[in-house]
């Protein structure tokens, strides 16, 4: 690693540390304690404002004055903050959720003009398929999805951040394989900044990254994935589906969630405690505990990301498929000792 990229990753680092520990001596941006939280005291929910702002100033002085990294990573950039600002608005006024979901409609329109969108996608048995039009489409849906994905799942201490680190170290050797120096140095800027977070977030919760970090960090993967998948299918990209497998263990949960509440007739953008992570700590286990878990699946998806790398086109499709067998297994197995500790309950009331 080149002096001036190891420079500006330690200073990420220490930057979002910093700010991380003024916003705990300031109270920034308390976060009530309610019924769904995880968190027995009001707790600053500034750490994505840290994470976001070390990161973004460091990749633009590497933009401006380094040859590491040039210009055309700024939309990408621009755009990542401007999905922390949303965030930071619901964190300081909590719009509806009609807001929310036009501003991120907003932020992936501009994302597929400014930073790319998808024109290829690999499809089971059938290989690269051309998706013409279609490829906005998708690439919108993609960053929206994604977004709120990754802003269910930040509930426990670490989950979010530290699975994002594990997504971004995956993304940093793939992008840099592909000869995508730009996009790596971004992945370390990026990795670093939340690990300066982390320090203070895993294991003891002293700070939250809030939702200007969840949007933000969230907006930065979804559309990373798009960049780096490359306008065309060709060698120098890396495949659009490498970080949604990554992350296969939180779409699974937010997916698995979404629809047992919708069985039940339950509002599905109102908030709860049914993730399946979730539960596992309603069960006893710790903050650390969950998020190392969760950390692992993610370890696990990104040996098997790599590994579709090199499988044809039309094959792709059994890394993502023997995955969801083995995490849907586990999340059946939580759900079915839910029920029956459920139904003890009741059946001892009764």
């Amino acid at each position: 690693m080149r002096g001036d990229i190891l420079l500006a990753a330690i200073l990420a680092a220490a930057v979002s540390y910093l700010i991380c520990r003024f916003a705990i001596s300031r109270h920034w941006l308390p976060n009530k304690v309610v019924a769904r939280s995880s968190h027995t005291k009001p707790t600053s929910r500034a750490g994505g404002i840290a994470i976001m702002v070390s990161f973004a100033v460091l990749a633009l002085l590497l933009s401006l004055f380094s040859s590491t990294v040039g210009t055309d990573i700024l939309p990408l950039l621009g755009l990542s903050m401007a999905a922390a600002a949303l965030g930071l608005a619901d964190d300081l006024w909590s719009p509806s959720p009609l807001v929310k979901f036009s501003g991120q409609a907003a932020l992936a329109v501009a994302a597929t003009l400014l930073v790319g969108h998808l024109n290829t996608l690999p499809l089971p048995l059938v290989g690269v398929v051309s998706l013409g039009g279609l490829g906005f489409i998708i690439t919108i849906i993609w960053i929206i999805a994604f977004m709120n994905v990754f802003n269910f799942m930040d509930g426990l201490n670490g989950i979010a951040g530290g699975c994002a680190v594990i997504a971004l170290a995956a993304m940093t050797l793939a992008c840099a394989a592909s000869e995508q120096a730009s996009l790596a140095i971004l992945c370390i800027l990026a990795a670093a900044a939340i690990c300066g977070f982390l320090a203070l977030n895993l294991p003891h919760g002293k700070i939250f990254l809030g939702d200007s970090g969840s949007h933000g960090i969230g907006f930065f993967l979804a559309a990373l994935a798009v960049s780096a998948g490359g306008i065309e299918d060709s060698a120098g990209s890396v495949d659009a589906v490498f970080l949604p497998i990554i992350f296969l263990p939180f779409i699974l949960d937010v997916t698995i969630t979404l629809i047992n509440r919708g069985v039940r007739g339950e509002k599905l953008h109102e908030a709860h405690k049914e993730h399946i992570y979730q539960r596992l700590h309603q069960r006893g286990f710790s903050h650390f505990q969950v998020a190392g878990l969760y950390m692992g699946l993610c370890t696990i998806s990104a040996v098997m990301a790599f590994l579709a790398q090199h499988l044809a086109p039309g094959l792709k499709f059994l890394a993502p498929l023997a995955l969801t067998s083995f995490f849907m297994a586990g999340a059946l197995i939580v759900l079915s000792r839910e029920s029956t500790t459920e139904t003890s309950s009741r059946g001892a009331r009764d």
